[in-house]
């Protein structure tokens, strides 16, 4: 009986360090911290590759980018003050939405919001249509790229 006993206990130490032996903390990130990760640091807005509706010229912005969107100051923000979206499981940007600035225009149909395989390259994509007789209306492609 007292061999069944030491048997049994040597047995469950063998089992409790081999399920501790297995616990990893190095652990791979997963797609979606990959892309939050990404996100932080300094993007700047790319004027040659963005399209800016009806505006005669391409204005400035300052942007800010967190996981959760892109706060836009400067020139910009005159027509869209930000964007939100949310990063997905799978790493990609999801339930994009644009807030914009003036009353006079208003955004018809969805906001999409995508980020590059290399997670340097937002572009965000939405149109807007007038509510009076306005600057700022058309289809907007938003492209920010990664400084740092």
């Amino acid at each position: 009986m007292k061999n069944l006993r030491i048997l049994s206990l040597a047995f469950m130490m063998v089992a409790i360090l081999g399920v501790i032996a297995c616990k990893s903390d190095d652990a791979e990130p997963t797609d979606q911290e990959l892309t939050e990760e990404a996100l932080s640091g300094t993007w700047t807005l790319n004027t040659s590759s963005s399209e800016f509706a009806n505006l005669v010229e391409s204005p400035d912005a300052t942007v800010t980018v967190s996981a959760t969107g892109i706060s836009i100051t400067g020139g910009l923000a005159a027509y869209v003050s930000s964007i939100s979206f949310t990063v997905s499981e799978t790493g990609s940007l999801s339930g994009a939405n644009a807030v914009i600035a003036s009353s006079e225009i208003e955004i018809t149909g969805d906001v999409t919001a995508t980020i590059n395989d290399s997670l340097d390259m937002i572009t965000v994509s939405f149109a807007t249509s007038p509510t009076a007789r306005v600057a700022g209306t058309g289809t907007f492609k938003l492209v920010f790229d990664k400084a740092s």
